[in-house]
């Protein structure tokens, strides 16, 4: 009895855990998820089928599957029961995290979610698997936010960082990465073109083009219109007009190039002297140069012609400050600070049309953690938002620039019913209903076939821009009632096309670094050719770097936004809840990518990664500052 009640104590239960916990998450690296073929099978009985698929789902003769578990025996029994307590946003960031690494997995191998939910085998092993990456994460936050919190660590800077950091805050570390970028300046020349970027110049110039034909123009001598914003079109083909003065249109572009990247190194410039006032730690210093100089990232941004540079970059400028307004919500009292925060809020707007959107959503979550200061933030907020709106209601109806097409946020339930066509055909719907679909996205009965579970253009791509309300009403009303016909495919329509965004196992690019080409008739922007090794030499190094064992992880969309979970889960654990607003622009850029065209594309993260010493920055001034929300 004695010997009984020993082996079901508390301490041999937690030591049993431990012992399932390490091998499970060994686990991970030894179970396939893919089906295992049925018509292979040689048994009879269940139990021996059983058997037999756990034979061939199951490679665990690997002789590093020892060491694993011994370090993960050793991390669960000194972290996972520790002090007895369990940190509830850890497990609950854990269980989220291991959920969809599983399906994640499942949706890039097959675009469904078959791997886990195809059957009760496939279950238990995503089951297995989701345990196995549980207790790592958990482990990993709960270590983490325990180091945050016990973090009380005495620099000693040498000469040279302090000369960086301390001395020359801004002018050291902007030399040091524009030395870096200048590679990437040098041997891209004049910059790259993306396939947006090529339709903001063929517009400008009254060329037909896919941004064209997507809207219903205000006048047909006027091609320009704002689905990508009007601002940005003007300035890049202002110094595009540049070129064509001068003769050379690659060195009109040049100096877009050199324009864009001075304001960009400018502003990661400034954010040294930023994290200098706040004292933030001289190894987040020395990370954020790194980063800024080394990945990728960020010089193919600053070489790049399109408008996520620069909304990304005043994305930095408004995290920071809103950083300095919650420590010290009477900032927004000072007339300086004010008006710089609202250009830098109509700027915001100006370059990315959901902008808006950040700005406005933020500023409320600032009002509702500072209501004495209503008045001021109200000020503050409609200001830009007025401006924006006049430019978007008055100004571009004026001089006959239209608006962009309704197209760019119906990309859910354009994939869902495009899916449902897919999967069933257009026996899914009613006569009537798939007349409807065909006023909206063309022939229902070939809109299954250009279904691009990924990527929503294939789909979106046929709106009809002459649809009328009441057809986008007779849309939607078909819409809402199949999904309870189909709730299936319409859930995993959606999951497809944003999963990336939640499983850092998909891989994104290493930026821009295409030259789309261009009517040559017309224009002559390219590459020059002798740099063209050069060229390979940049991009073949960063494609190996991007294939490094944890250094790749930062070159996945999934891995920033996970990284943004784990901080928002911070300042939750330490009830700060205020600091909320700092991150409320990027939480606001996630949920709207997810109303986008791409599954795990890495600009729409730009903002995360533009921000990450920021944010790193603000996480580490909540642990050591006590919650003072009022």
């Amino acid at each position: 009895m004695t010997q009984l009640r020993h082996f079901f104590s508390k301490k041999s239960v937690q030591k049993i855990i431990i012992l399932l916990l390490a091998f499970l998450s060994v686990c991970v690296f030894c179970v396939n998820l893919q089906k295992v073929d049925l018509d292979s099978l040689q048994s009879h009985s269940r139990l021996a089928k059983f058997f037999e698929k756990i034979t061939q789902s199951i490679n665990g003769y690997n002789v590093a599957c020892i060491p694993m578990f011994i370090a993960f025996y050793y991390l669960y029994s000194k972290f996972y029961f520790d002090g007895d307590k369990v940190n509830k946003i850890a497990v609950i960031l854990s269980i989220f995290f291991g959920i969809m690494m599983v399906i994640g997995y499942s949706y890039q191998q097959t675009n469904s979610w078959d791997l886990v939910f195809g059957g009760k085998f496939q279950f238990f092993k995503a089951t297995i698997v989701a345990l196995g990456y549980y207790s790592m994460f958990y482990i990993m936050i709960k270590k983490l936010y325990i180091w945050l919190d016990n973090y009380n660590k005495k620099e000693h800077t040498g000469k040279v960082l302090n000369f960086i950091f301390e001395k020359h805050p801004f002018i050291v570390p902007t030399l040091i990465i524009l030395v870096c970028w200048l590679p990437y300046i040098i041997f891209f020349y004049p910059g790259t073109v993306s396939h947006d970027t090529r339709g903001q110049i063929y517009q400008f110039h009254h060329i037909n083009n896919w941004l064209t034909e997507s809207v219903n123009l205000l006048s047909e001598d006027v091609y320009i219109n704002n689905n990508h914003p009007v601002l940005h079109t003007f300035i890049l083909n202002g110094f595009l007009e540049i070129g064509e003065i001068v003769g050379n249109y690659n060195f009109g572009m040049f100096l877009y190039t050199i324009v864009q990247s001075i304001i960009f190194l400018i502003i990661l410039g400034y954010t040294f002297v930023w994290m200098k006032k706040w004292n933030v730690p001289i190894w987040i210093r020395c990370f954020a140069l790194g980063l800024y100089s080394l990945l990728s990232f960020f010089p193919l941004s600053a070489i790049s012609f399109t408008k996520d540079t620069y909304s990304s970059a005043f994305n930095i400028i408004f995290v920071f400050m809103l950083f300095d307004m919650t420590v010290n919500p009477e900032k927004i009292k000072k007339k300086s600070f004010c008006i710089l925060l609202m250009i830098d809020m109509l700027l915001l707007m100006l370059f990315r049309n959901d902008g808006v959107y950040r700005v406005v959503i933020t500023l409320i979550a600032f009002l509702l953690f500072n209501k004495k200061l209503w008045k001021k933030a109200i000020i503050i907020l409609l200001i830009p938002v007025i401006l924006y709106e006049i430019h978007l209601k008055v100004l571009l109806p004026a001089f006959k620039i239209a608006p962009g097409s309704k197209r760019e946020m119906l990309s859910v339930p354009f994939q869902q019913t495009a899916r449902v066509l897919n999967e069933h055909g257009t026996g899914a719907f009613s006569k009537e209903e798939n007349e409807i679909i065909t006023k909206i996205l063309g022939d229902s009965s070939t809109l299954g076939k250009v279904y691009d579970p990924d990527y929503s253009d294939n789909v979106k791509n046929r709106f009809n821009k002459h649809a009328t309300n009441e057809d986008l009403l007779n849309y939607f009303s078909s819409w809402f009632n199949n999904f309870f016909k189909y709730p299936t495919d319409y859930v995993q329509a959606t999951v497809n096309n944003t999963y990336g965004y939640f499983y850092p196992n998909n891989s994104a690019s290493i930026g821009f670094i295409d030259m789309i080409p261009l009517d040559r008739s017309s224009y002559d922007i390219k590459f020059v050719d002798k740099w063209q090794g050069e060229r390979d030499i940049l991009i073949n190094a960063n494609f190996a770097i991007k294939k490094l064992p944890v250094i790749s992880m930062i070159y996945s969309a999934g891995f920033f936004v996970y990284f943004l979970m784990i901080c928002i889960g911070y300042v939750i654990y330490k009830k700060n809840y205020k600091f909320l607003i700092v991150l409320m622009p990027l939480i606001t850029a996630v949920l709207i990518t997810l109303l986008g065209p791409v599954s795990g594309h890495w600009r729409y993260v730009l903002p995360i990664m533009f921000s990450f010493p920021i944010i790193l920055s603000m996480t580490m001034y909540v642990s050591k500052n006590k919650n003072e929300t009022t």
